[in-house]
């Protein structure tokens, strides 16, 4: 089994928990505070066009073969997890706003760093997997 197995492994583990800590705090909302959410968190376009366009940039760095792959890897995954972590934080900032109970906030933190875990997990495997 490879390293590069176990981070998805661990990727993949990390995902359905946290999906499963979501689904159950969400469960504990009532229907007026589950509507807000959907209208808090609906338009959030800007932030996948940013990902989009830095996985191009990656790929075309890659293929063009600009700098070494580890370095290209490594600022890819170190602004992936940037951009992770402060979305964690406009998150939990937008839920207090709006009054959402401190058991749910902290709920969806945990599982929101539950994530961040796993994709760090998974991403590191991958760039040990790319050292020479």
């Amino acid at each position: 089994m490879g390293f590069e197995f176990i981070g998805f492994v661990l990727f993949f583990a990390a995902i359905f928990l946290a999906r499963s800590m979501n689904d159950k705090a969400n469960r504990s909302l009532d229907q007026d505070k589950k509507a807000l959410l959907i209208d808090l968190f609906s338009k959030n376009t800007k932030h996948y066009i940013i990902l989009f366009l830095l996985v191009l940039l990656t790929i075309i760095t890659y293929t063009t073969k600009i700098f070494d792959p580890f370095l290209i890897s490594l600022g890819f995954f170190s602004f992936l997890i940037t951009i992770f972590t402060l979305s964690i934080q406009r998150i939990a900032k937008k839920l207090r706003q709006n009054n959402f109970p401190n058991r749910y906030i902290q709920i969806v933190n945990k599982a929101s760093f539950l994530r961040l875990v796993g994709i760090s997990a998974m991403l590191f495997c991958l760039a040990c997997n790319l050292q020479p």
